[in-house]
């Protein structure tokens, strides 16, 4: 049985390259962010949720992009929300799996959201199927 912590790891593998990382202005995070996450900069938080337990298991996970908001109108930074977005979306679906571990990333949807720090975000949503190594 796979667990969610390999999914998430798994996607932590496909984001954290140098095409993003050195893309955003914050850090990327698996589960959470700490309590220290400087708000004030474009971060990346992984989340999944729990994953079945049938032969072909599947898990739903998200990665939300946060952007601050732009500060002379308190309003979402669309444009960069955007391109961050795009960038993020274009490695998970380009992402070539390790065939031996029959893993797959799907986009399933988008939505723009906005927290209570100043800030807003993209949340892209998807699954993910894996063979269930049970015998």
């Amino acid at each position: 049985m796979r667990l969610t912590t390999t999914i998430t790891e798994k996607l932590y593998r496909v984001l954290n390259v140098e095409a993003l990382t050195g893309e955003i202005t914050g850090k990327i995070y698996r589960h959470r962010a700490p309590l220290d996450e400087d708000v004030t900069k474009e971060n990346i938080i992984i989340t999944t949720l729990p994953i079945s337990g049938d032969a072909v298991q599947e898990c739903f996970w998200n990665v939300n992009v946060y952007v601050p908001d732009l500060e002379e109108t308190n309003t979402p930074d669309i444009e960069r929300l955007e391109a961050l977005g795009n960038l993020v979306a274009g490695l998970i679906e380009n992402w070539n799996p390790d065939e031996s571990y029959h893993f797959t990333l799907d986009i399933l949807n988008q939505g723009l959201l906005h927290d209570e720090k100043k800030r807003s975000f993209l949340n892209i949503r998807g699954s993910s199927n894996v063979l269930n190594n049970v015998y």
